[in-house]
């Protein structure tokens, strides 16, 4: 089991497939939305809950703090239009003025998104470009699949400085960082991965100092020396050598 940088909460509020059924029995892939509107996430899943059929439902919400599922994903939802819903698990990413806040949400969404593909199985392809591929946003989902109209996340998420090309970065690392086994290594959207530590510098051992030979016929001594007084020092290393 993959080191998870995120819990993903399973808080089913809907009876297995009160939505229907994928049209081949699992996810294809992901969609990203986010809800036109502050709130938190309480708020916003009663608000679906209310009334599926009208005010739509996804799998799944994130809010800068928590990851949950309210439908399960084994089958559909109701939040992109029917061509999507019978193909792609869906999750809503809160908003909030708060940048911090906001990004936050967003990088758990991203995380979950990820997550769906590790554990269906799925690649992680983008399909925002031409419509083919497992990762979509609404907005993707009105281009190439249509049955809807809406256009999020992306005019909110480049609001907070979220860009989609750094969006879809962040899913990949997430998705080979679930493959290798660990998750938690991925740094959280818009912070900068950590500086490896960098050893001290090992300083090289000065050079000995030389020794001098001294001059033929005379040896070298070691010992204390006062300064001026006169010292003999004899040319043999005996008592019989000359001063």
């Amino acid at each position: 089991m993959a080191k998870m940088k995120y819990e993903i909460i399973t808080d089913l509020k809907l009876p297995d497939g009160y939505c229907g059924s994928y049209r081949y029995g699992k996810p294809e892939g992901v969609c990203l939305h986010e809800p036109a509107n502050t709130g938190l996430i309480q708020n916003q899943i009663g608000y679906e809950l209310r009334n599926p059929e009208v005010n739509g439902i996804v799998h799944a919400w994130a809010d800068d703090d928590e990851l949950r599922e309210i439908s399960n994903t084994d089958y559909k939802c109701w939040g992109a239009g029917g061509i999507a819903n019978a193909r792609l698990a869906q999750i809503e990413c809160c908003r909030f003025d708060d940048r911090a806040r906001a990004v936050a949400s967003i990088d758990r969404g991203l995380f979950w998104a990820a997550y769906q593909l590790f554990y269906y199985k799925l690649p992680c392809t983008d399909a925002t470009q031409n419509g083919n591929g497992t990762v979509w946003t609404h907005a993707a989902v009105t281009k190439f699949l249509g049955n809807t109209d809406h256009v999020d996340p992306l005019a909110y998420w480049n609001s907070v400085g979220v860009t989609w090309s750094a969006a879809y970065a962040q899913i990949q690392k997430y998705f080979y960082a679930l493959h290798s086994g660990d998750s938690t290594v991925v740094p959280t959207l818009g912070v900068a991965a950590a500086a490896p530590v960098q050893a001290a510098p090992v300083q090289a051992a000065p050079a000995p100092t030389p020794t001098v030979k001294p001059a033929s016929g005379w040896v070298q001594e070691s010992g204390t020396f006062v300064p001026n007084f006169a010292i003999n020092v004899r040319n043999h290393p005996s008592t019989s050598g000359a001063v």
